[in-house]
């Protein structure tokens, strides 16, 4: 499954870099690394003021919830519309996006125990965010941006029925933060 995803993003990305007008880009978040997962992205300018972005991402972090530890492996991607309010090289600077992020995982203990509990979660969230980006001379681009939307769809499954997922509404929200360095082609 997650390779079959791959591969479509990629054909679709590479559809898209044969069709774009203006600037493509290639961005990675180096950050992501420290928190056990893959960020990637790339942007196609439609014109100097919009562009559209899409970055797939893989999840493969560990974490604790009171004694208990967690693998969890998520896949997602996560495609922005942008635009920029007073670009000088085209696609650059401050600007407003709208967003929407797809995501499906898991999460399981991975303690000795013989009974494993299990977590899985399918969301969509579309929201609003905001970013700047820098470009220099030489091509290279950093770019900072986050936003904040709310889930569509936010189906949560454990293993264990004591536990109702739905009594916690802030699972309802989804967030992004970016830190991104790229080169512009």
């Amino acid at each position: 499954m997650k390779k079959l995803m791959l591969l479509a993003t990629t054909v679709l990305l590479m559809s898209f870099l044969n069709t774009a007008q203006a600037q493509t880009e290639i961005k990675v978040n180096p950050m992501g690394l420290l928190f056990g997962n893959i960020d990637m992205g790339i942007e196609f300018g439609l014109n100097d003021y919009f562009g559209i972005e899409a970055r797939p991402h893989l999840d493969f972090s560990k974490f604790k919830v009171n004694s208990e530890e967690y693998r969890s492996n998520e896949i997602g991607t996560m495609v922005e519309g942008k635009y920029y309010t007073k670009p000088q090289a085209g696609l650059d600077r401050f600007y407003i996006n709208a967003f929407g992020k797809f995501s499906t995982g898991n999460s399981k203990t991975i303690n000795n125990s013989v009974t494993s509990e299990k977590v899985s979660h399918t969301k969509f969230t579309i929201g609003f965010g905001l970013g700047y980006k820098w470009v220099s001379t030489q091509n290279i681009v950093v770019e900072v941006g986050g936003g904040l939307g709310r889930a569509v769809i936010n189906e949560w499954k454990n293993s264990d029925p004591a536990v109702d997922l739905s009594d916690f509404p802030i699972l309802n929200l989804g967030s992004y933060a970016k830190l991104a360095v790229g080169y512009r082609f």
